[in-house]
C-alpha cells in the first residue's frame, strides 16, 4: 500500500505566505552553482598555494594571491550585487499555437553600489526553497523552454527582458517559479536567485489558413459588418443589454434612455443561420491507431480541433450563430454569435480534453440544419444530407496545415552563447561611453562656457 508524506503545518503555512498573489513575484531561494570550470579552477589554486609552501618562491605567491582574488571576484563580491535583484514577470492572457508570442521580464537592482552583469532568466518546471517548499510550473510542457538574458543592470537601475516563444501545446499552463541566475565575471560560478509568481496561460488551438470556400454562404449587409444579424426580414424577439460585437443600427435609443445603459433588439435566428460544428474525433483514433494516447492518433485530434476551431473563428467573424458538439452529439460549446463570443469559444477548445470525446457517431442526437463535420481521414458514421465535410486527408488542408504558423520552431538563439552575446553588449557599451566622453573633451563649448 503506497503511502503519502504531508508536509509540517509550518512548511504548509510558510508556502501560502511565500507564494504573493498574481503578478507579484517573491524570492524563495539564493544558491551557487559550481561547474567543471569553477572545480578545475580551485584545484590549480590548490596546486599553487602547495607550490609556493614548497619552494617558497615569491612568484607562486603572487599568482596564488591573484588566483585567490579571482575566486573571491567571481564568487563573492560579484554575488553581492544578486542579493538585491528583483524579478517580475508579464505574459499574455492567452497564446496560439505555432503564433510568437513574447514574455517580459522587470529586472530591478536595488544595491546601492554593484551591478549586475550577464543575466540569465529561465523558466523552471519545479524548485524549492531553501526551508524546504516545493514550487512547481507546467509552462514548460505547453511552451518548452523559456529563457531571456539582460546585459547589465546598474544600481539602483531597471531593465526589462523579453523572451520570445512559439507555443506547441494547447491547454491551460501555470507560471510559477522562475530563476535568474549569473557567471560574471570569469564564469567560475554561477550565482541564482529563484523566484515564485504566480501566473497562468491559456494556449488555444492553432489558427489555419481555410479555403475561401468555407462559409462563404454567410449573411449579408449589417450582419457581416457588426458581426450581428441585421433586422431586415427577422422577426423582433426581445430587448437585451448591449455585449461586444452588435451592431451599433441594433440599440434602442428610447430603451436605452429609459435603462441608462445600451439597449438593443434581438430577433428571432432564422435556421438556415444556425450553424453547429462537428468534431468528430473519434474518426482520428480509427484513423491513426486503436489506441487513443498513440502519437498519430493524438496529432490527428489536434489537427481536427485546430480546423474546428479555425471554421468557428470564421462563422463568427461572418456573423453566423455557432455551436460545437462531438459526433456522439453532445454539446462542446453552447450557439453563441459575434466577435465578442471569439476568445470564450477559443478558450473552452483549448480546455477540451480529446480522449473524452472519442464516442461514435450518432447523427439521431444531432440537430437539424447547417453541420460542418470535422474529422479525420473519413468520418465515423453516416453524416446527414448537405453536411459541409472536412477531413484532414483533404489535399486542400494538408496544405492548410502544413503552412499554419504551427509548423515554426522556437529559437534559443536568444539563450545560446549568451556569454559571447553579453560580453559583445558590454563593450559595445563601454565603447559608446568612451566615444561620448572623447567627443565632450574635444568639441568645443558654446560661447559663454568655461573649460
Amino acid at each position: 500500500m503506497q503511502t503519502t508524506t504531508t508536509p509540517p503545518l509550518w512548511k504548509r503555512w510558510l508556502r501560502t505566505q511565500l507564494v504573493a498573489p498574481f503578478g507579484s513575484s517573491v524570492v524563495i531561494a539564493r544558491r551557487y552553482h559550481f561547474g567543471a570550470g569553477g572545480a578545475a579552477y580551485a584545484i590549480t589554486t590548490l596546486v599553487l598555494v602547495i607550490g609556493a609552501i614548497n619552494g617558497q618562491n615569491n612568484l607562486l605567491f603572487v599568482v596564488f594571491g591573484a588566483a585567490v582574488a579571482g575566486m573571491l571576484l567571481s564568487g563573492i563580491i560579484s554575488g553581492w550585487g544578486m542579493m538585491g535583484l528583483r524579478l517580475t514577470r508579464e505574459q499574455p492572457a492567452a497564446m496560439r499555437v505555432g503564433e510568437r508570442a513574447v514574455v517580459r521580464y522587470s529586472v530591478e537592482n536595488k544595491a546601492r553600489a554593484i551591478p549586475v552583469c550577464g543575466l540569465l532568466i529561465e523558466e523552471l518546471p519545479k524548485a524549492t526553497s531553501a526551508l524546504g517548499a516545493s514550487f512547481e510550473g507546467t509552462a514548460e510542457d505547453g511552451l518548452g523552454s523559456v529563457r531571456a538574458s539582460v546585459a547589465r543592470v546598474g544600481p539602483r537601475g531597471k531593465a526589462t527582458a523579453e523572451a520570445t516563444i512559439v507555443p506547441r501545446k494547447r491547454g491551460r499552463y501555470a507560471f510559477t517559479p522562475m530563476r535568474a541566475s549569473s557567471a560574471f565575471p570569469l564564469g567560475l560560478t554561477r550565482k541564482s536567485v529563484t523566484f515564485a509568481q504566480q501566473d497562468g496561460v491559456t494556449i488555444r488551438p492553432a489558427r489555419v489558413q481555410l479555403p475561401l470556400t468555407i462559409g462563404a454562404a454567410a449573411p449579408t449587409g449589417d450582419e457581416r459588418g457588426g458581426g450581428r444579424q441585421s433586422r431586415t426580414g427577422t422577426e423582433f424577439f426581445a430587448l437585451r443589454e448591449y455585449q461586444a460585437g452588435d451592431s451599433p443600427r441594433s440599440i434602442a435609443w428610447r430603451a436605452t434612455a429609459r435603462a441608462n445603459t445600451p439597449i438593443v433588439r434581438a430577433s428571432n435566428t432564422p435556421p438556415g443561420e444556425r450553424t453547429w460544428v462537428v468534431l468528430d474525433i473519434a474518426s482520428t483514433v480509427r484513423a491513426g491507431s486503436e489506441q487513443p494516447d498513440d502519437s498519430t492518433a493524438a496529432e490527428s485530434m489536434e489537427e481536427v480541433i485546430a480546423i474546428g476551431a479555425s471554421v468557428c473563428e470564421r462563422l463568427l467573424e461572418q456573423g453566423h450563430e455557432v455551436g460545437v458538439r462531438n459526433a456522439a452529439g453532445d454539446v462542446l460549446v453552447p450557439l453563441c454569435r459575434g466577435l465578442g463570443s471569439v476568445p470564450s469559444m477559443l478558450d473552452t477548445l483549448a480546455l477540451l480534453v480529446a480522449s473524452e470525446h472519442t464516442q461514435a457517431a450518432n447523427v439521431s442526437q444531432l440537430p437539424r440544419g447547417r453541420l460542418v463535420w470535422v474529422c479525420g481521414m473519413a468520418p465515423s458514421g453516416m453524416p446527414p444530407a448537405e453536411t459541409a465535410i472536412l477531413s484532414t486527408a483533404d489535399p486542400t488542408l494538408r496544405a492548410a496545415l502544413r503552412a499554419s504558423p504551427a509548423t515554426l520552431e522556437q529559437s534559443d538563439a536568444g539563450a545560446t552563447g549568451l556569454t559571447t552575446n553579453f560580453l559583445g553588449s558590454l563593450l559595445a557599451e563601454l565603447a559608446g561611453k568612451a566615444k561620448d566622453a572623447a567627443r565632450s573633451l574635444f568639441v568645443p563649448q558654446s560661447a559663454g562656457g568655461t573649460r
